[in-house]
């Protein structure tokens, strides 16, 4: 899973935030191009508007990898982009929030923390669980997850899908894959560098470096 921050990515990209929503709109279509999973548009202070704009761009762009993509916690926004959600700890339940989207094709993922709270979610088209190691996106975390704790809860998910996320580059796969974990989500691995001047084709790139990386692993016997 690919997380956008677009703050990040306009300070890679020295650029102004406000002017960040072409980068972002490329960020996301070469996450679908190089076969990201799923993309989430984690971008809690965006307005609206804004989120239905970048989303009808890609879209627009590449219609068939819709869903793919998961918008914050707004089923309603989701349901009008007919796309995913992914939920944070609290909030409307799994089952509240298909119904909203009233179609089964769009993904409904929760944030986890806890073996409880992954066992109440087994519903979940996926979970996401962390933040595993030290992170700049939660830099006031006391306790990370750690690997013990991720898994703890891949094993209260049962068949649901883990992601991993906080922390997490690809020297953490086999680790990552020790655990029962099914992937990462990941934010600053997939943020283009400073020289960075076609943001499409770096993270097609990158996407393709990282699918190979998780690949290489052997699976756990």
């Amino acid at each position: 899973m690919v997380i956008t921050d677009r703050r990040r990515l306009a300070e890679a990209l020295a650029v102004p935030v406000g002017e960040v929503l072409p980068h972002l709109v490329a960020q996301l279509e070469g996450a679908l191009r190089g076969g990201a999973d799923l993309v989430y548009l984690r971008e809690p202070d965006l307005d609206v508007r804004h989120i239905m704009g970048v989303v009808h761009q890609v879209t627009r762009r590449l219609p068939h990898c819709r869903h793919r993509i998961v918008v914050r916690d707004r089923a309603d926004v989701a349901a009008a982009l007919d796309v995913g959600v992914h939920l944070p700890e609290q909030g409307l339940t799994i089952d509240q929030a298909r119904h909203v989207l009233r179609n089964p094709l769009a993904p409904v993922g929760r944030a986890v923390h806890t073996p409880d709270e992954a066992a109440a979610s087994r519903d979940a088209t996926y979970l996401v669980a962390g933040t595993v190691k030290a992170t700049r996106s939660k830099p006031g975390l006391v306790q990370p997850l750690g690997w013990d704790g991720l898994r703890a809860v891949c094993e209260a998910a049962a068949s649901t899908p883990v992601l991993a996320v906080g922390g997490l580059g690809t020297e953490d796969l086999p680790l990552l894959k020790r655990t029962g974990a099914r992937g990462l989500a990941a934010i600053g691995l997939f943020i283009p560098t400073r020289n960075c001047t076609d943001v499409t084709s770096w993270t097609i790139e990158r996407l393709t470096y990282v699918r190979n990386c998780v690949d290489s692993v052997e699976q756990p016997t």
